[in-house]
């Protein structure tokens, strides 16, 4: 009886050079969508600088507004986007008059992250190239918005190639079933 030929696939590297106090080299490849949950100054910054393409998902333009005070003017968002319900005038105004694309989608079978989430393919449209993709909050809070965060995850994975969800504890991404991990 002849033997059947097994190969294992190779396993996959998963770094998190975003969270690398170096310069990361790498920012254009990646893109930062804020979720309307409380997070640290430090965390977004890093954030920030460690990606090229900036999206916050309606009322998270709320929170980096009121979280940033006086640094908010160096963090100016390429889109606001969502169904604009928890979005504050007085904040819609203010990013409006530095220039931010506010775009209010009333589409009611997608949350404010799947929004931004199509923004990105969107914006990356036919090119080869796909940007990995950040998501700052969604970690804590209510249950339901945790749980819709990690379904994003597990559905993104099938399409996309790197996507991290990323909290002041917490770092949260979908392993294929052969992985090799670094935190280098």
């Amino acid at each position: 009886m002849a033997e059947e030929a097994t190969s294992e696939p190779n396993p996959r590297l998963w770094t998190l050079p975003f969270l690398s106090s170096d310069a990361f080299k790498g920012r254009d490849q990646w893109a930062l969508i804020v979720l309307n949950q409380p997070f640290p100054t430090y965390l977004f910054e890093q954030l920030w600088r460690a990606t090229s393409w900036h999206c916050f998902a309606d009322g998270g333009a709320n929170r980096a507004f009121d979280s940033l005070g006086s640094l908010r003017d160096n963090y100016i968002p390429d889109l606001i986007k969502g169904d604009l319900d928890s979005l504050k005038p007085s904040v819609r105004r203010w990013y409006e008059a530095r220039g931010v694309s506010v775009v209010q989608d009333e589409d009611q079978y997608s949350t404010d992250l799947m929004k931004c989430i199509n923004a990105i393919r969107d914006r990356e449209g036919a090119s080869s190239s796909q940007l990995g993709i950040i998501i700052l909050g969604g970690l804590s809070g209510r249950l339901d918005h945790t749980v819709h965060t990690m379904s994003q995850l597990h559905k993104l994975r099938k399409s996309r190639e790197r996507t991290f969800v990323v909290s002041e504890d917490n770092v949260a991404w979908v392993l294929d079933s052969v992985s090799c991990l670094s935190l280098l």
